[in-house]
């Protein structure tokens, strides 16, 4: 089964729209900083690891080098500190592969998606949608989604969007984009 590219977006975005917060942690030197920022770290890693991006080990590299303090000998310095200094140094990064990852994948569905939209808004104004209440949502989009594959000339389209996108990101975004008023 193909993976959904919708899904990757959302798990992605979320992971990102936690850096903020791990940001001010780091400004304010709170205690839990680098335990939320290891936490963060390997969850990003496994939500890559789990979707066979290769990235995975980018984030992985980031995570050694925030152990890299722990490991040293010297007595004389904070450890503490030198682990600070270094999550400072890796928090960036370490965003940036995801944003990496993310970028050409929100431009594939944002495209579907727009396609999509605008193929709801022909049907919409040639009549063909029109939901009964007795007709359970799914059935229904699947319904809009089977006849626009076979519509003639609405065919072309959906094929180009089934090049972008899986079949289940297709009805998703249906289900999310139509619009009966």
């Amino acid at each position: 089964m193909n993976k959904s590219l919708v899904d990757i977006v959302e798990k992605c975005k979320a992971f990102l729209f936690q850096v903020p917060n791990l940001a001010d942690k780091l400004g304010e030197k709170d205690v839990h900083f680098i335990t939320e920022l290891t936490t963060w770290l390997q969850e990003s890693e496994e939500f890559l690891k789990t979707y066979n991006y290769a990235q995975c080990s980018e984030i992985a590299g980031l995570r050694s080098q925030l152990m890299t303090p722990l490991l040293s000998s010297e007595k004389n310095s904070s450890k503490r500190k030198e682990q600070l200094y270094v999550a400072s140094t890796i928090l960036y990064p370490a965003q940036g592969v995801l944003q990496a990852v993310l970028e050409p994948i929100e431009y594939k569905v944002q495209q579907a998606r727009e396609i999509i939209a605008q193929l709801l808004q022909l049907a919409k104004q040639a009549g063909m949608i029109r939901y009964e209440a007795h007709i359970d949502f799914n059935t229904y989009i699947m319904g809009i989604f089977e006849s626009f594959k076979n519509h003639e000339q609405l065919r072309a389209s959906m094929a180009k969007v089934l090049t972008m996108v899986n079949r289940s990101d297709v009805l998703r975004i249906m289900a999310e984009e139509i619009d009966f008023s």
